[in-house]
């Protein structure tokens, strides 16, 4: 399945729990702009598919450009952008993109851009790549502005053929968008594919058949830097399960596929991951364009206890949990749970800046003993924050604890309970369920529900639909 994340604007409180002994008292820490929210997601996104725009643009006019083409040297065509194509009949050649507020798929292009190809489409360059974007700058593009201190390459790989052209691209130096004060990096040495593929209707004698096939673009993990006037922070970005497709004559918006952003470095864990569905059933099917909304499926936890668990259903399919690394196996003494809290020598895996201890007294409702709430926690997200799955004798008080923003209302949140199979148990209701508060906006509550005494995995996500900045451009 699908799945996205919503972008919103917010500050980013930063509370301490403090004291070693279970209280609610709760001491503002001080406040930062939320690592998780807008406008860093949405730089992100509008980045990334500015830059796969602007070589699906190259692309498409290349296919016009015979001379690019692999039928060889039959004349030239222009449009918009204005194209011309240096060199003569041997390669290497640069087709030179002169924007002037040029719109095309609805997105407004300025600036210019040479592309030198070292092979026609669909072949192999004698040496190097076979299309390479110099390094520019000031290209702007839907009031971006950019700046590729480095090439873009794309090297055709082993599933191009003269009537599939696929490449791997890669940056060799940084590139930077900037727009309104928040800048964004897109690191050298980023990669992923791009490529267009055939249809039955395509002639492999008229290049013009081939430019309104969809492009579609994969993106390997990647760490993103986002900095604005008063914060800096890192990201996780890679296409999904499904690539992104991009339409290359009338959509500015992937119709197809999904981008995940995640807080923080690749590979670290207890952040919420960002999912943008760029092709959920609720797209305008009437008018057969597509629309700038997206569904939006925040993950915020997927853990689990005695092993980890592939999804094999629901918004988590695919997607495999973080084993906590704490468990009540043989049971624990009643009134005892697994809880988070701040990071000691000893205990499981970190979650949203915190660590699990082994079973210790149950503190439902409130926040854990010797936790404390500091940058690395989103305060506007919940998460969960205590599990009781087993106990000496008859099982008791078995449930779940969900931290979060005083006065938060669960209605809109799912909390899904995973089998050791990968199938969805149940889905306990949260609807009426709100965070008290407990103390300077942060507060907990118990959710009770049956959990098993073998492997199991429990998830936290929120779902929504929301407008994608970049496609409300066209």
């Amino acid at each position: 399945m699908r799945h996205l994340l919503k972008t919103s604007m917010v500050l980013l409180l930063i509370l301490i729990f403090s004291g070693c002994e279970k209280s609610p008292d709760l001491t503002l820490k001080e406040q930062e702009e939320d690592s998780f929210e807008t406008p860093f997601h949405e730089e992100i996104t509008d980045t990334y598919l500015a830059i796969f725009q602007l070589i699906s643009t190259g692309m498409k006019k290349a296919i016009t450009q015979p001379q690019l083409y692999f039928l060889g040297e039959v004349g030239d065509t222009r449009g918009c952008p204005d194209s011309s194509v240096a060199g003569g009949a041997t390669y290497p050649k640069t087709m030179t993109l002169d924007f002037v507020n040029c719109n095309s798929a609805g997105i407004v292009y300025n600036g210019t851009v040479p592309i030198i190809f070292n092979a026609a489409l669909g072949d192999t360059a004698a040496a190097g790549p076979e299309i390479v974007v110099p390094a520019v700058s000031g290209i702007m593009i839907n009031g971006y502005t950019f700046d590729l201190t480095g090439p873009i390459s794309l090297d055709r790989n082993s599933n191009s053929t003269n009537d599939i052209f696929s490449y791997d691209f890669s940056l060799g130096g940084d590139i930077i968008s900037t727009k309104d004060g928040t800048t964004t990096t897109l690191p050298s040495g980023s990669c992923g594919t791009f490529g267009i593929g055939s249809t039955d209707s395509d002639d492999p004698t008229n290049p013009i058949s081939y430019i309104d096939n969809p492009f579609d673009v994969t993106l390997k993990q990647t760490e993103i830097v986002c900095a604005s006037a008063t914060a800096s922070h890192l990201f996780c970005v890679m296409t999904g399960e499904e690539a992104l497709s991009l339409d290359p004559t009338s959509c500015s918006c992937p119709t197809d596929g999904d981008l995940e952003i995640v807080g923080g470095a690749c590979g670290s864990t207890g952040g919420a991951i960002s999912d943008y569905d760029f092709g959920f059933d609720g797209r305008n099917s009437d008018s057969g364009a597509c629309d700038n909304f997206v569904n939006e499926v925040t993950i915020i936890d997927f853990i689990s206890y005695e092993g980890e668990i592939t999804a094999i259903e629901g918004p988590l399919e695919g997607r495999t949990s973080t084993d906590i690394g704490v468990d009540q196996q043989g049971g624990s003494p009643v009134g005892t749970s697994l809880q988070l809290t701040d990071a000691g020598s000893t205990g499981g895996a970190a979650g949203h800046g915190f660590t699990w201890t082994d079973p210790t007294t149950s503190s439902y409702g409130m926040i854990n003993a010797g936790q404390t709430i500091g940058n690395t926690t989103t305060p506007t997200l919940p998460w969960i924050n205590e599990i009781h799955y087993d106990n000496d004798g008859g099982d008791a008080n078995e449930g779940i604890e969900i931290a979060g923003p005083a006065g938060l209302d669960l209605g809109e949140y799912c909390l899904i309970i995973y089998n050791g199979n990968g199938t969805i148990l149940r889905e306990p209701a949260l609807r009426g369920a709100v965070i008290p508060d407990e103390g300077n906006g942060y507060g907990a509550i118990f959710i009770s529900t049956v959990l098993q005494n073998d492997d199991e995995a429990i998830a936290l996500v929120k779902k929504d639909i929301v407008a994608a900045n970049f496609c409300a451009g066209r």
